[in-house]
């Protein structure tokens, strides 16, 4: 049995390590900041932003609103995306 990733696979793992790294982790300690002091983690357009990033990256659920996790070509990306908090993988 061949575990090896295909080119798409690698395509797709190497995409998501960039938007998390890029997009996510900058924000991560504002949000941060921003919970600690009670105000909401992310303003809600920025949300908006990210999820619109998301969509056009193809990464984004349809039915379940979220960042495609639980599908088995993007398992691999669920150590990328788990690099930063749970909010911001759910946004």
């Amino acid at each position: 049995m061949d575990f090896r990733l295909s080119a798409e696979e690698k395509m797709i793992q190497r995409t998501v390590r960039d938007f998390v790294k890029n997009e996510l982790i900058p924000l991560e300690q504002d949000v941060l900041k921003n919970e600690r002091e009670g105000r909401p983690g992310l303003h809600p357009q920025k949300v908006q932003e990210l999820q619109d990033k998301a969509k056009r990256m193809g990464f984004w659920h349809q039915y379940t609103g979220r960042i495609r996790r639980r599908e088995p070509r993007f398992a691999g990306d669920r150590n990328h995306v788990g690099r930063t908090r749970s909010y911001l993988c759910s946004f």
